[in-house]
């Protein structure tokens, strides 16, 4: 057994495990907690999909231009 093997064991029994407890009865607590737990988890996923569908739709002579910008001399402010 290497040390780094015995290291993470240690992190994860240590830390790891009495604060995931901790969350858990924290949680537990708090009245309606799952519906705030799925609402946040859902709009980070809305938000995730909806920038990946703006990058795949985006005309990319605009991106271009866009990253090009900083580079370009010749425009005034």
């Amino acid at each position: 057994m290497n040390g780094l093997t015995h290291n993470s064991s240690f992190i994860v029994t240590s830390f790891i495990i009495p604060f995931k407890a901790m969350f858990k009865q924290f949680i537990s607590k708090i009245p309606g907690a799952d519906v705030y737990m799925v609402g946040s988890f859902v709009t980070f996923l809305a938000f995730f999909i909806l920038v990946g569908l703006y990058l795949v739709l985006v005309d990319k002579t605009y991106i271009r231009q866009m990253s090009r910008m900083p580079l370009d001399e010749s425009s005034t402010d």
